[in-house]
């Protein structure tokens, strides 16, 4: 017998390792790089939906700022020492209800001297009404005593004010914040005692480009939602639409109002906008899951003749786990909406026979 001599087989290794990288390049070589290479690439299942037309609304979406109806910081107008509170703090009080009393001993007495000069005042001009009839005292005389008359009661009149304004009440009902001061304080004109907010209703101030300017209008509704509580949608309506558009950001200041039954929202809370502006008839719909991005553009997957067709399209609002497409698919079009990480354009795909059937009974 003949003995083989391997040298003869030296090219065996490298030819072997030559078929390994073929058949590996025919596997795994992306199927979108032609159809030629698609033909060898195995099946991908997949799930599909049907594009529908419906109706779909122009919504816009932003951000905004809570603000109470009417808000003030409760402060003294004139000096003294508190004497007593009159509310806790968070409470609801009524309008004209007595927020806080002070000392007004001194003021009362500033309010008698300027009544007794009032009353002296008046019984010399009366007197000088009687003189000047008989000529006893010249017309410039009568006159300065009437001109004292009337600063008299000027002087009383401010002095009761000042009395008055030593017993602070409530401008407008609403909820008092904290309290700042205590009982025996000695407190200074302009000293912030608490904050006094009305939120009955929610003022809301956000911007809206000035794309939508046409549609936006009083009276239409605006949605809410905060995450102090994201579970629950507050609604409102557009009260006020700023009459200039800001150069800077080209968008306009609208003011609305959300009613506060629940006395839930606070004012300067963060809030999610959503104001719905127009309603399209007849929009193209796919779930939102069938899309596909890539840099700035977006695609679907499309079923031909069992493969795959990448489709580009142009999208518009999204809603509710759907979106709208403008352009590149019509309504009744089945769109991959599960396997879409394994398909290339052009691979063989395989609908599960629950989806098929779904689909061919549609």
């Amino acid at each position: 017998m003949n003995a083989i001599n391997l040298k003869n087989f030296r090219w065996l290794p490298g030819a072997l390792l030559a078929v390994l990288l073929v058949c590996a390049v025919v596997y795994f070589w992306p199927a979108n790089n032609g159809n030629a290479n698609a033909a060898f690439a195995r099946a991908v299942t997949v799930e599909t939906a049907l594009s529908r037309q419906d109706q779909v609304a122009l919504v816009y979406e932003g951000v905004g700022t809570a603000l109470a109806l009417e808000s003030i910081e409760v402060t003294a107008k004139e000096s003294g020492i508190v004497t007593e509170i009159h509310f806790e703090s968070g409470q609801p009080v009524a309008e004209d209800d007595l927020l806080v009393s002070l000392d007004t001993r001194e003021l009362r007495a500033e309010l008698e001297v300027e009544k007794a000069q009032y009353d002296q005042a008046q019984l010399e001009a009366k007197r000088a009404e009687r003189l000047l009839k008989s000529r006893s005292i010249s017309r410039d005389e009568y006159d300065a005593l009437q001109a004292e008359l009337r600063a008299a009661s000027a002087r009383r009149l401010a002095a009761k004010a000042r009395l008055e304004e030593a017993v602070i009440r409530a401008p407008f009902s609403g909820v008092v914040g904290l309290k700042e001061i205590s009982p025996g304080a000695l407190i200074e004109p302009g000293t912030r005692i608490t904050t006094l907010d009305d939120i009955s209703y929610i003022k809301l101030f956000f911007s809206v480009p000035e794309v939508y300017l046409a549609k936006l209008q009083p009276g239409l509704p605006v949605n809410t939602r905060t995450a102090a509580y994201p579970d629950k949608q507050f609604v409102g309506k557009i009260a006020a639409i700023d009459s200039r558009v800001d150069a800077g950001t080209r968008s306009v200041r609208v003011v609305g109002y959300v009613p506060n039954t629940e006395g839930l929202l606070k004012p300067g809370l963060f809030i999610n906008i959503s104001l719905p502006l127009d309603v399209k008839q007849n929009a193209v719909l796919i779930p939102e899951e069938a899309l596909l991005a890539q840099g700035r553009k977006q695609f679907v997957y499309l079923v031909e003749e069992q493969k795959a067709k990448l489709q580009e399209v142009q999208i518009g609002q999204r809603n509710g786990g759907e979106v709208e497409i403008l352009a590149g698919l019509d309504a009744g079009v089945p769109v991959v909406t599960a396997g879409l990480q394994k398909l290339r354009d052009g691979v063989p795909v395989e609908l599960p026979n629950a989806v098929a059937t779904e689909h061919t009974e549609q």
